[in-house]
């Protein structure tokens, strides 16, 4: 809830109780999340009918979406899925992604932006090719290289 922000967790409330088909009204988007097949399989018809994106957590046949797991890191963003299969291991890819991409590198990242623009502007499309082949090369060996 924290990491949704104020302005976010106004909309937010929870209720410990069973389902009731009002629970949907008004609603954009449903993600559900239940113990019971049959509430679950009710909530999803509900949500058709009513033409509201429905989200059945492990239960791929009656999702219209599924979520990724993602490292925001500014103006680089990874994202990991499953395609519905098993957010667990989303989770988990996503943590060891985390390891490799930490904070600290945002300032390198600029920097490797910073010389991708400049190398757009050379004339020469030889020397541009060149010049951007050259970072690539230098993230793969500075950040992804196995020793």
């Amino acid at each position: 809830k924290a990491a949704l922000g104020e302005t976010h967790t106004a909309r937010l409330s929870v209720e410990e109780r069973s389902f009731t088909p009002t629970d949907i009204d008004g609603a954009y988007m449903v993600f559900s999340a239940v113990d019971d097949p049959t509430v679950s399989l009710q909530i999803y018809e509900l949500c058709k009918a009513q033409k509201i994106l429905v989200n059945s957590a492990d239960d791929k046949a009656h999702c219209d979406f599924y979520t990724n797991a993602i490292i925001d890191r500014g103006n680089v963003q990874l994202s990991v899925s499953t395609n519905g299969r098993f957010a667990g291991l989303s989770a988990i890819l996503r943590r060891h992604l985390e390891t490799l991409f930490p904070r600290e590198l945002d300032a390198d990242w600029e920097k490797v932006f910073a010389l991708r623009e400049r190398a757009l502007t050379l004339q020469s499309v030889s020397e541009k090719k060149s010049v951007i082949t050259d970072i690539v090369k230098e993230i793969e060996n500075r950040y992804f290289k196995k020793e």
